[in-house]
């Protein structure tokens, strides 16, 4: 060892960096990171019903009681699930085309992109959660910061995105919001009937022109 501490002598002799030790912040990230992931795939897999704290700490290589430590009850894990799953569909549309690709092209690009960001496996399990719990004030008033949030994020983004519409600010969140409660409806049918495989992104795309570009 040097003297910093920082190396150690390899079995030749050399000096060979010791491994940094996580701090106790990085090892909660890492062990909520697991959690989350393991929650959410889960929810997917066997629905919000049926998924248990157990199976979810089971997947995760942890025990209920990590759970109860990073979330404290079942019902406050799931809620990050929604969290997280907001937090993910607000991610998915920076991704969106910009005001500078050609309209036609901007809209069947965001058509797309909707799908795709309410389609993902985080927002999945959030709105598999929302449907399980939508009779639950509490989990529902418990989840609208977090929606507010994105929604704010997305309505900024497709505002910018549409701005040479000419049409009000207001008007163009209330079709963004449509054409969210179409997706979303898509996947609440998904999820009632797995059989239901009707990708409903072309039928976007005639909205959304009809309402972004009429005379197109």
């Amino acid at each position: 060892m040097n003297a910093t501490g920082r190396f150690k002598p390899s079995d030749t002799g050399e000096l060979v960096a010791r491994p940094t030790r996580r701090t106790q912040a990085e090892r909660r990230a890492q062990t909520r990171e697991a959690l989350m992931a393991a929650a959410v795939e889960h929810i997917n897999a066997v629905g919000a019903a049926t998924v248990t704290t157990q199976q979810i700490a089971a997947s995760a290589g942890l025990t209920r009681g990590a759970v109860q430590h990073q979330f404290g009850t079942p019902e406050d894990l799931y809620l990050a699930v929604v969290t997280h799953g907001w937090e993910q569909v607000a991610a998915a549309h920076r991704s969106a085309p910009s005001i500078e690709t050609p309209l036609e092209q901007r809209i069947t690009g965001w058509a797309h992109t909707l799908h795709a960001a309410y389609d993902c496996d985080a927002a999945r399990a959030a709105i598999e959660m929302l449907v399980h719990h939508r009779n639950s004030a509490t989990f529902m008033a418990g989840q609208l910061p977090a929606l507010q949030e994105a929604e704010g994020v997305v309505d900024r983004i497709w505002a910018d995105s549409f701005a040479d519409t000419q049409l009000p600010a207001a008007d163009l969140i209330r079709i963004r919001r449509t054409a969210r409660s179409c997706v979303i409806g898509s996947l609440v049918r998904r999820i009632s009937d797995p059989t239901d495989t009707a990708d409903p992104a072309e039928d976007l795309v005639r909205l959304l022109t009809a309402l972004l570009a009429p005379t197109a």
